[in-house]
């Protein structure tokens, strides 16, 4: 009884940090798109996400010592320092580059094309994960996992056929931004599992990082720009009607960026890899179709169907990966002991 009790106490713990992560998703990338319409500087809400969840999860740690310290458990003042090292450190340095090219790619995509056509290129991400893993890793794959690749690549190319907004560089933007998280997927799960750093920690040093990397680049390109632009940056200033602020618009959206970031880690200590890419998955299909409503777009035949190849993909391509690792399990379980 209370074993089945437990269960249901984790199912419903993981559907709230799902709706979570869907609901402060779709508010990240409708304020993205919000902000870049009225403030077209994609460095800047780069360094607003970076900086707004810096100091998110500064507050976080700090209250997750207090309550450790009170419970008398030392597990939340530098356990994470158990087995670090030069290599930790140059992975540490390499998932926080890829981290700040990842969004700063991304935010340079939605200012150029619509978010449901970046959402669309992004979701065919495994294509890249899987020739990273196989070129780095030296991972193999079944011909069912690299054939679930055609429909994804195939989709993409009938919604950038398809898509009004189409441009170019967005869509090369986007492609680039799944190297770099395909990029940090892999080096993530290597710190962690060397260092022994939790995910609250990992993610915190990431984005502390990744805003030093970005910084610079925003004085040298977008502060420039501003210098020249006061009527611009009259628009950052807090009028009588502060939602309509621009700078309200990019701490609330960097605050939306740490909570979603935050709890995809939540969910991913909770789950398998694999369940927490069929959760990605049918995320972005709830993003596609909130930004869609939202910016009041109307997809042709064409763009529905691309995107929805795309997913049928995805889906084949989750379904071939678990075959594998089933295959894989019943090899070994089969596999006659050596005396």
């Amino acid at each position: 009884m209370s074993s089945s009790v437990g269960r249901c106490g984790l199912a419903a713990e993981l559907a709230a940090l799902y709706a979570l992560w869907c609901v402060f998703s779709s508010l990240t990338d409708t304020l993205n798109k919000r902000i870049l319409l009225q403030f077209p500087f994609p460095v800047t809400l780069t360094v607003f996400h970076f900086a707004m969840s810096a100091l998110a999860g500064h507050l976080a740690l700090v209250r997750l010592k207090q309550l450790f310290t009170k419970a008398g458990d030392g597990s939340g003042s530098g356990s994470s320092k158990q087995r670090s090292g030069k290599g930790v450190g140059r992975d540490m340095l390499l998932v926080s580059a890829c981290q700040a090219a990842g969004f700063l790619l991304t935010n340079m995509s939605f200012g150029r094309v619509a978010v449901p056509f970046t959402h669309t290129v992004k979701a065919c991400a495994p294509v890249f994960s899987l020739f990273l893993a196989r070129l780095l890793l030296g991972n193999r794959y079944s011909w069912l996992v690299y054939a679930s690749l055609v429909p994804m690549v195939s989709g993409v190319g009938i919604v950038a056929a398809s898509e009004l907004s189409f441009d170019k560089l967005g869509l090369v933007l986007a492609l680039g931004s799944n190297v770099c998280f395909a990029m940090r997927s892999i080096v993530s799960k290597r710190v962690m599992a060397s260092s022994g750093i939790d995910n609250a920690r990992l993610y915190f040093a990431m984005v502390k990082t990744a805003l030093a990397m970005v910084f610079p680049i925003w004085l040298a390109t977008d502060l420039r720009q501003l210098m020249d632009r006061p009527d611009v940056i009259e628009r950052l200033g807090v009028g009588d009607d502060p939602s309509s602020s621009v700078l309200v618009l990019l701490c609330v959206c960097g605050l939306c960026h740490y909570a979603y970031n935050q709890i995809s880690i939540m969910v991913l200590a909770r789950v398998l890899p694999l369940t927490h890419e069929v959760l990605n998955t049918t995320r972005r299909v709830v993003l596609i179709t909130v930004t869609t409503i939202v910016f009041g777009l109307v997809p042709s035949w064409q763009n529905i169907a691309g995107t929805a190849t795309v997913f049928l993909g995805v889906a084949l391509y989750i379904w071939a990966k678990q075959r594998q690792r089933q295959s894989s399990s019943a090899a070994v379980a089969v596999k006659p002991k050596q005396h």
